[in-house]
């Protein structure tokens, strides 16, 4: 299986890498929303990116990795 497969999964991976991966997607399908007029959806889109960076941020700060 490739990453993302591992990670839809739930295998092998930790939660930063699936937030991160989330907050990935997350910015560029509000991108997409945004293009297309559809403003609310590009925001909660940005709410979802915003939770998984910071998920992301916190598993780094909890682990010394700052």
């Amino acid at each position: 299986m490739g990453e993302v497969d591992d990670l839809v999964a739930g295998k092998g991976l930790g939660h930063a890498a699936a937030a991160g991966y989330i907050a990935t997607l997350a910015r560029e399908l509000a991108v997409i929303a945004r293009r297309h007029g559809l403003e609310p959806l590009g925001y909660i889109l940005d709410m979802a990116r915003l939770e998984a960076d910071q998920i992301v941020k916190d598993t780094a700060s909890a682990s010394g990795h700052d």
